[in-house]
C-alpha cells in the first residue's frame, strides 16, 4: 500500500524578480511603519499599497465611464423630450395618483394599455391607466426610491 503524498499545487506561479529602487528615508520609514502595523514584511506591504492604489485608479476610471454613460443617457432623454414637443402629464394628475395609492383605493376600471415591458409609460396610455400602473407598482414595492412608501421620515 502506498503512502499518501501531498500533491503539488496545480496553480503554476511564475517566479517574481526582485525590484530594486531607491526610496527617500522618510518614505521608507512610513512604509516600515505601515508594514509593522499590519504585521507584514516591507516587500509585502509595498505590494499591498501598490495593488490598492491600482484598484483605486481602476475604480475611478470605471466611475468616470459610468458617469459619462449616465450623462449621455440623460442628454438623449432630454433630446427625445424636446423632439416630442415637451408633452407632460399635468402635476395634479401625478399628485392624485399618489393620493389614491396612499388611500389604497382600488385601481380604475380602465386597465387598457397597462401591460408594457419598458419602464416608460407610452404616450398613448390614458391618465387612469397610468394612475393604476403607478399605484400597482407602489403596492408591489417597485416604485421609485423617493416614493412616500420608502421614504424614511
Amino acid at each position: 500500500m502506498r503512502k499518501a503524498v501531498p500533491r503539488k499545487p496545480s496553480i503554476k506561479t511564475t517566479p517574481v524578480s526582485p525590484l530594486s529602487f531607491r526610496m527617500p528615508p522618510d518614505l521608507r520609514s512610513r512604509l516600515r511603519r505601515f508594514a509593522k502595523e499590519r504585521h507584514l514584511a516591507e516587500a509585502e506591504a509595498l505590494r499591498l499599497v501598490v495593488s490598492e492604489r491600482r484598484d483605486e485608479i481602476d475604480n475611478e476610471r470605471e466611475l468616470a465611464a459610468a458617469e459619462r454613460w449616465q450623462f449621455k443617457q440623460a442628454y438623449a432623454s432630454w433630446r427625445r423630450y424636446q423632439q416630442d414637443g415637451g408633452r407632460t402629464v399635468p402635476w395634479e394628475s401625478i399628485q392624485q395618483i399618489f393620493v389614491d395609492a396612499l388611500a389604497k383605493r382600488p385601481p380604475p376600471s380602465n386597465r387598457s394599455n397597462t401591460r408594457h415591458t419598458s419602464s416608460r409609460a407610452p404616450s398613448s396610455m390614458s391618465t387612469s391607466a397610468l394612475r393604476w400602473r403607478i399605484s400597482w407598482r407602489m403596492r408591489r414595492g417597485a416604485g421609485s426610491r423617493s416614493s412616500p412608501r420608502t421614504s424614511t421620515r
